[in-house]
């Protein structure tokens, strides 16, 4: 009865651990995508919603200069008493002749996602650079469906 005990906490205790890995990790908050067979980046994008944690924003930040030459010249988010982003305010720079900003108050309810998009080969929407909204993206909402697919 004992070895079943310790068995049932072992498990319980691994699943409770691999879901605050998940939650920490959360893929939908940036990908990055290299070209095959090379090192050059073919795709970029950030997702930021009202429940980012600052953890995830931090991995964002370490992920987009290990692994791209866009920067952040303006990253600000103003959090409320729940822990939530209120107010997010980013300015990008692609290194590339794109860049934009944006800012955006995340209002209770508020499910959007905020953030930019940079394809760097061409593609079906012909825009190589998106920032602000993109929860109406093509391209972010076609990798959204492809990574929970490959998730699930």
């Amino acid at each position: 009865m004992k070895k079943v005990l310790v068995l049932i906490a072992s498990v319980l205790c691994f699943c409770g651990c691999s879901s605050t890995m998940q939650k920490t990790t959360d893929p939908s908050c940036i990908t990055i995508e290299k070209k095959a067979g090379t090192n050059e980046v073919d795709y970029v994008a950030v997702c930021v919603t009202a429940k980012t944690t600052d953890q995830q924003l931090l991995e964002i930040r370490k992920k987009i200069i290990q692994h791209t030459k866009i920067r952040f010249t303006n990253f600000d988010v103003i959090r409320g008493n729940n822990g939530d982003i209120y107010f997010l305010s980013m300015a990008i720079d692609c290194r590339d002749g794109y860049s934009g900003e944006f800012s955006h108050s995340f209002e209770p309810g508020d499910t959007s996602v905020q953030g930019f998009v940079r394809y760097y080969r061409k593609n079906t929407y012909n825009k190589p650079f998106v920032f602000g909204d993109i929860s109406d993206v093509p391209a972010y909402q076609q990798k959204q469906t492809q990574s929970s697919t490959t998730q699930n």
